[in-house]
Protein backbone atom coordinates (compact mmCIF):
# COMPACT_ATOMS: atom_id res chain seq x y z
CA UNK A 1 0.00 0.00 0.00
CA UNK A 2 1.29 3.47 -0.89
CA UNK A 3 2.51 5.55 2.02
CA UNK A 4 0.66 8.80 2.74
CA UNK A 5 2.45 12.08 2.10
CA UNK A 6 1.76 13.51 5.57
CA UNK A 7 1.97 11.96 9.01
CA UNK A 8 0.11 13.95 11.66
CA UNK A 9 1.63 13.19 15.07
CA UNK A 10 -0.59 13.70 18.12
CA UNK A 11 0.70 12.80 21.60
CA UNK A 12 -2.18 12.01 23.97
CA UNK A 13 -2.18 11.99 27.75
CA UNK A 14 -5.31 12.36 29.89
CA UNK A 15 -7.21 14.71 27.61
CA UNK A 16 -10.54 12.91 27.33
CA UNK A 17 -12.44 16.21 27.27
CA UNK A 18 -10.46 17.64 24.35
CA UNK A 19 -8.96 14.87 22.24
CA UNK A 20 -12.19 14.26 20.32
CA UNK A 21 -12.17 17.82 18.96
CA UNK A 22 -8.48 17.50 18.06
CA UNK A 23 -8.95 14.21 16.20
CA UNK A 24 -12.09 15.47 14.44
CA UNK A 25 -10.30 18.58 13.20
CA UNK A 26 -7.66 16.40 11.53
CA UNK A 27 -10.10 13.94 9.99
CA UNK A 28 -12.13 16.85 8.55
CA UNK A 29 -9.19 18.29 6.62
CA UNK A 30 -9.78 19.30 3.00
CA UNK A 31 -6.50 17.50 2.21
CA UNK A 32 -6.81 13.73 2.55
CA UNK A 33 -3.41 12.13 1.88
CA UNK A 34 -2.39 11.71 5.52
CA UNK A 35 -2.21 9.32 8.44
CA UNK A 36 -3.00 10.34 12.00
CA UNK A 37 -0.61 8.81 14.54
CA UNK A 38 -2.11 8.82 18.03
CA UNK A 39 0.66 8.26 20.58
CA UNK A 40 -1.06 7.39 23.86
CA UNK A 41 1.46 8.16 26.61
CA UNK A 42 -0.16 5.70 29.04
CA UNK A 43 -3.31 7.71 29.71
CA UNK A 44 -5.28 6.79 32.82
CA UNK A 45 -8.57 8.37 31.74
CA UNK A 46 -10.89 7.68 28.78
CA UNK A 47 -8.71 9.41 26.18
CA UNK A 48 -8.00 6.28 24.15
CA UNK A 49 -11.67 5.27 24.23
CA UNK A 50 -12.57 8.61 22.70
CA UNK A 51 -9.98 8.07 19.97
CA UNK A 52 -11.26 4.57 19.22
CA UNK A 53 -14.77 5.92 18.76
CA UNK A 54 -13.57 7.32 15.42
CA UNK A 55 -13.87 4.69 12.68
CA UNK A 56 -11.27 5.91 10.23
CA UNK A 57 -8.52 3.81 8.64
CA UNK A 58 -6.18 6.81 8.58
CA UNK A 59 -5.82 6.58 12.36
CA UNK A 60 -2.95 4.53 13.78
CA UNK A 61 -2.60 4.00 17.52
CA UNK A 62 0.66 3.68 19.43
CA UNK A 63 0.63 3.09 23.19
CA UNK A 64 3.45 3.57 25.68
CA UNK A 65 3.57 1.08 28.54
CA UNK A 66 4.46 3.92 30.93
CA UNK A 67 4.23 7.69 30.91
CA UNK A 68 7.37 9.04 29.18
CA UNK A 69 6.48 12.65 28.50
CA UNK A 70 5.72 14.82 25.49
CA UNK A 71 9.15 14.66 23.88
CA UNK A 72 9.24 10.84 23.92
CA UNK A 73 5.69 10.68 22.58
CA UNK A 74 6.56 12.93 19.64
CA UNK A 75 9.68 10.87 18.94
CA UNK A 76 7.60 7.67 18.96
CA UNK A 77 5.38 9.25 16.34
CA UNK A 78 8.36 10.33 14.25
CA UNK A 79 9.81 6.81 14.40
CA UNK A 80 6.53 5.24 13.25
CA UNK A 81 5.67 7.84 10.60
CA UNK A 82 5.31 6.72 6.99
CA UNK A 83 4.90 10.18 5.49
CA UNK A 84 7.70 12.32 4.13
CA UNK A 85 6.11 15.37 5.79
CA UNK A 86 5.50 15.44 9.54
CA UNK A 87 2.80 17.64 11.07
CA UNK A 88 2.46 18.10 14.83
CA UNK A 89 -0.66 18.78 16.86
CA UNK A 90 -1.15 18.82 20.62
CA UNK A 91 -4.19 16.85 21.68
CA UNK A 92 -5.99 19.76 23.35
CA UNK A 93 -5.68 22.04 20.30
CA UNK A 94 -7.54 21.94 16.98
CA UNK A 95 -6.54 22.81 13.42
CA UNK A 96 -8.39 24.76 10.76
CA UNK A 97 -9.84 22.59 8.00
CA UNK A 98 -7.38 23.60 5.28
CA UNK A 99 -4.20 23.57 7.37
CA UNK A 100 -2.69 20.50 5.69
CA UNK A 101 -3.66 21.72 2.21
CA UNK A 102 -1.96 25.08 2.75
CA UNK A 103 1.19 23.66 4.29
CA UNK A 104 1.72 20.82 1.82
CA UNK A 105 1.28 23.29 -1.04
CA UNK A 106 3.81 25.62 0.54
CA UNK A 107 6.35 22.87 1.13
CA UNK A 108 6.05 21.66 -2.46
CA UNK A 109 6.57 25.20 -3.75
CA UNK A 110 9.57 25.85 -1.45
CA UNK A 111 11.93 22.86 -1.48
CA UNK A 112 14.54 24.97 0.36
CA UNK A 113 12.32 25.20 3.45
CA UNK A 114 12.73 22.37 5.99
CA UNK A 115 10.02 23.46 8.43
CA UNK A 116 7.05 25.79 8.29
CA UNK A 117 4.55 26.92 10.89
CA UNK A 118 1.80 29.53 10.94
CA UNK A 119 -0.32 31.90 12.97
CA UNK A 120 -2.57 30.63 15.74
CA UNK A 121 -5.59 31.88 17.61
CA UNK A 122 -6.17 31.25 21.30
CA UNK A 123 -9.33 29.72 22.70
CA UNK A 124 -10.61 29.09 26.19
CA UNK A 125 -10.69 25.71 27.88
CA UNK A 126 -14.33 25.50 26.77
CA UNK A 127 -13.48 26.24 23.13
CA UNK A 128 -14.50 29.90 22.97
CA UNK A 129 -12.27 31.64 20.44
CA UNK A 130 -10.33 34.74 21.41
CA UNK A 131 -11.10 37.57 18.94
CA UNK A 132 -7.38 38.37 18.78
CA UNK A 133 -5.15 36.46 16.34
CA UNK A 134 -1.42 36.03 16.80
CA UNK A 135 -0.49 37.78 13.55
CA UNK A 136 3.30 37.60 13.25
CA UNK A 137 4.63 39.48 10.24
CA UNK A 138 8.37 39.18 10.73
CA UNK A 139 10.66 39.37 7.71
CA UNK A 140 11.10 35.73 6.50
CA UNK A 141 14.88 36.16 6.31
CA UNK A 142 14.94 37.23 9.97
CA UNK A 143 12.87 34.30 11.26
CA UNK A 144 15.74 31.93 12.08
CA UNK A 145 17.62 34.66 13.94
CA UNK A 146 14.51 35.56 15.96
CA UNK A 147 15.01 32.36 17.99
CA UNK A 148 17.92 34.06 19.75
CA UNK A 149 15.39 36.48 21.27
CA UNK A 150 12.12 34.57 21.61
CA UNK A 151 10.01 31.77 20.12
CA UNK A 152 7.49 32.89 17.50
CA UNK A 153 6.45 29.33 16.60
CA UNK A 154 3.40 27.45 17.89
CA UNK A 155 4.05 23.71 18.08
CA UNK A 156 0.54 22.81 16.85
CA UNK A 157 1.19 24.55 13.53
CA UNK A 158 4.53 22.93 12.67
CA UNK A 159 5.06 20.85 9.52
CA UNK A 160 8.52 19.66 8.53
CA UNK A 161 10.39 17.30 6.23
CA UNK A 162 11.10 13.97 7.92
CA UNK A 163 14.69 13.86 6.67
CA UNK A 164 15.40 17.15 8.45
CA UNK A 165 14.63 15.85 11.96
CA UNK A 166 17.72 16.60 14.10
CA UNK A 167 19.62 13.73 15.71
CA UNK A 168 17.76 12.57 18.78
CA UNK A 169 14.53 14.30 17.77
CA UNK A 170 12.84 16.10 20.64
CA UNK A 171 14.73 16.22 23.94
CA UNK A 172 13.12 15.72 27.32
CA UNK A 173 13.08 19.31 28.60
CA UNK A 174 10.15 21.64 29.28
CA UNK A 175 11.04 23.82 26.28
CA UNK A 176 11.35 20.79 24.01
CA UNK A 177 9.80 22.50 20.98
CA UNK A 178 12.00 25.61 21.34
CA UNK A 179 15.15 23.54 21.82
CA UNK A 180 14.21 21.48 18.76
CA UNK A 181 13.68 24.64 16.69
CA UNK A 182 17.06 26.05 17.76
CA UNK A 183 18.82 23.00 16.34
CA UNK A 184 16.73 23.23 13.18
CA UNK A 185 17.51 26.93 12.71
CA UNK A 186 21.26 26.33 12.82
CA UNK A 187 21.04 24.00 9.84
CA UNK A 188 17.93 24.73 7.78
CA UNK A 189 15.65 27.53 6.61
CA UNK A 190 12.41 27.89 8.56
CA UNK A 191 9.22 29.64 7.45
CA UNK A 192 6.09 31.12 8.99
CA UNK A 193 2.88 31.24 6.94
CA UNK A 194 0.72 34.32 7.42
CA UNK A 195 -2.35 32.15 7.92
CA UNK A 196 -4.17 31.00 11.07
CA UNK A 197 -3.55 27.26 11.10
CA UNK A 198 -4.56 26.21 14.61
CA UNK A 199 -6.58 27.16 17.64
CA UNK A 200 -4.48 26.95 20.80
CA UNK A 201 -6.41 25.94 23.92
CA UNK A 202 -5.62 27.75 27.17
CA UNK A 203 -5.64 24.59 29.29
CA UNK A 204 -4.54 25.02 32.93
CA UNK A 205 -4.25 21.24 33.32
CA UNK A 206 -1.80 20.99 30.41
CA UNK A 207 1.96 20.86 30.77
CA UNK A 208 2.37 24.65 30.71
CA UNK A 209 -0.22 24.93 33.45
CA UNK A 210 1.40 22.37 35.74
CA UNK A 211 5.11 23.23 35.34
CA UNK A 212 6.72 25.73 37.69
CA UNK A 213 7.90 29.04 36.24
CA UNK A 214 11.45 28.42 37.53
CA UNK A 215 11.61 25.11 35.65
CA UNK A 216 10.20 26.72 32.50
CA UNK A 217 12.77 29.53 32.54
CA UNK A 218 15.65 27.23 33.41
CA UNK A 219 15.00 24.95 30.44
CA UNK A 220 14.38 27.86 28.08
CA UNK A 221 17.67 29.42 29.11
CA UNK A 222 19.57 26.14 28.61
CA UNK A 223 18.18 25.88 25.08
CA UNK A 224 19.06 29.51 24.34
CA UNK A 225 22.55 29.07 25.80
CA UNK A 226 23.52 27.03 22.73
CA UNK A 227 22.97 30.12 20.60
CA UNK A 228 24.62 32.47 23.09
CA UNK A 229 27.66 30.21 23.24
CA UNK A 230 27.97 30.22 19.45
CA UNK A 231 27.68 34.01 19.53
CA UNK A 232 30.45 34.15 22.11
CA UNK A 233 28.23 35.94 24.64
CA UNK A 234 28.67 35.28 28.34
CA UNK A 235 25.28 36.37 29.62
CA UNK A 236 25.36 37.77 33.13
CA UNK A 237 22.69 36.92 35.67
CA UNK A 238 21.48 40.51 35.29
CA UNK A 239 20.88 40.12 31.57
CA UNK A 240 19.42 36.64 31.96
CA UNK A 241 16.88 37.87 34.49
CA UNK A 242 16.13 40.94 32.38
CA UNK A 243 15.66 38.81 29.28
CA UNK A 244 13.07 36.54 30.83
CA UNK A 245 11.30 39.03 33.03
CA UNK A 246 10.68 41.21 29.97
CA UNK A 247 10.39 38.69 27.12
CA UNK A 248 7.88 36.59 29.07
CA UNK A 249 6.05 39.57 30.55
CA UNK A 250 2.37 40.02 29.82
CA UNK A 251 2.09 43.17 31.86
CA UNK A 252 2.97 46.77 31.19
CA UNK A 253 6.68 47.58 31.07
CA UNK A 254 8.31 50.77 32.19
CA UNK A 255 10.93 52.70 30.23
CA UNK A 256 13.83 51.44 32.38
CA UNK A 257 12.92 47.82 31.69
CA UNK A 258 12.83 48.39 27.94
CA UNK A 259 16.14 50.30 28.10
CA UNK A 260 17.70 47.29 29.81
CA UNK A 261 16.32 44.96 27.16
CA UNK A 262 17.60 47.28 24.43
CA UNK A 263 21.11 47.17 25.92
CA UNK A 264 20.99 43.38 25.94
CA UNK A 265 19.76 43.21 22.35
CA UNK A 266 22.53 45.56 21.21
CA UNK A 267 25.06 43.28 22.94
CA UNK A 268 23.68 40.36 20.92
CA UNK A 269 23.75 42.36 17.67
CA UNK A 270 27.40 43.30 18.24
CA UNK A 271 28.28 39.68 18.97
CA UNK A 272 26.59 38.43 15.80
CA UNK A 273 28.37 41.11 13.76
CA UNK A 274 31.66 39.62 15.00
CA UNK A 275 30.99 35.91 14.48
CA UNK A 276 28.27 36.10 11.78
CA UNK A 277 26.29 33.16 13.10
CA UNK A 278 23.34 34.70 11.23
CA UNK A 279 23.33 37.23 8.41
CA UNK A 280 24.00 40.54 10.25
CA UNK A 281 21.25 42.49 8.50
CA UNK A 282 18.68 39.72 9.13
CA UNK A 283 19.79 39.47 12.76
CA UNK A 284 19.27 43.21 13.29
CA UNK A 285 15.81 42.98 11.74
CA UNK A 286 14.95 40.13 14.12
CA UNK A 287 16.17 42.17 17.11
CA UNK A 288 14.24 45.20 15.88
CA UNK A 289 11.02 43.25 15.44
CA UNK A 290 11.09 41.70 18.91
CA UNK A 291 12.30 44.88 20.59
CA UNK A 292 9.48 46.97 19.10
CA UNK A 293 6.91 44.43 20.26
CA UNK A 294 8.20 44.89 23.81
CA UNK A 295 8.58 48.65 23.45
CA UNK A 296 4.84 48.65 22.69
CA UNK A 297 4.36 47.29 26.22
CA UNK A 298 5.92 50.48 27.61
CA UNK A 299 3.44 52.81 25.92
CA UNK A 300 2.12 53.82 29.32
CA UNK A 301 5.47 55.56 29.94
CA UNK A 302 4.42 58.20 27.42
CA UNK A 303 7.04 60.40 25.77
CA UNK A 304 9.90 58.32 27.21
CA UNK A 305 8.65 55.26 25.34
CA UNK A 306 8.23 57.18 22.07
CA UNK A 307 11.73 58.64 22.43
CA UNK A 308 13.18 55.13 22.76
CA UNK A 309 11.75 54.23 19.36
CA UNK A 310 13.25 57.19 17.52
CA UNK A 311 16.59 57.31 19.35
CA UNK A 312 17.53 53.64 18.94
CA UNK A 313 19.28 52.21 15.90
CA UNK A 314 16.94 49.22 16.29
CA UNK A 315 13.84 51.35 15.97
CA UNK A 316 13.44 51.11 12.21
CA UNK A 317 15.63 48.15 11.21
CA UNK A 318 12.54 45.99 10.69
CA UNK A 319 9.77 47.17 8.41
CA UNK A 320 6.90 46.96 10.87
CA UNK A 321 3.39 47.45 9.48
CA UNK A 322 2.33 51.09 9.76
CA UNK A 323 -0.71 50.44 11.95
CA UNK A 324 1.14 49.01 15.01
CA UNK A 325 3.60 51.94 14.90
CA UNK A 326 0.76 54.43 14.66
CA UNK A 327 -1.12 52.79 17.54
CA UNK A 328 2.03 52.72 19.65
CA UNK A 329 2.64 56.44 19.16
CA UNK A 330 -0.99 57.29 19.94
CA UNK A 331 -0.93 55.15 23.08
CA UNK A 332 2.40 56.67 24.16
CA UNK A 333 1.19 60.24 23.64
CA UNK A 334 -1.93 59.44 25.66
CA UNK A 335 0.02 57.44 28.27
CA UNK A 336 -2.21 54.48 27.51
CA UNK A 337 -0.81 51.10 28.60
CA UNK A 338 -1.28 48.16 26.28
CA UNK A 339 -3.83 45.48 27.20
CA UNK A 340 -2.21 42.26 26.06
CA UNK A 341 1.00 40.75 24.73
CA UNK A 342 1.73 43.00 21.78
CA UNK A 343 3.74 41.08 19.23
CA UNK A 344 2.28 42.71 16.14
CA UNK A 345 -1.16 42.95 17.72
CA UNK A 346 -4.03 44.47 15.75
CA UNK A 347 -6.43 45.59 18.47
Amino acid sequence: MRNPLVSVIMPVYNVENYVGAAVGSVLNQTYGDFELLIVDDCSTDRSIEVVRSFDDKRIRNIRHDCNRGLAHARNSGIGAARGSLLAFLDSDDVVVKDRLAKQTSFMHAHPDIALCAGWHRSMSRDGVLDPWENRITIDPDALNASLVFTNLFNASTIMMRREAVPDGGFRNVFAEDYEFLVRMALKYRLALLREVLAYYRQNPSGITGTTTMDKMLQDQWKARFVLLDLLGVAATTHYRDAHFSIINSRGNLDADEVKCLHQWFMTLVAANNRVRLFDPAAFERAASYIWFSRLYQASGSGFEAAKLLFCSTLGFRHSQPAMPRFKFLVKAMMHRPFRRDAINQHD
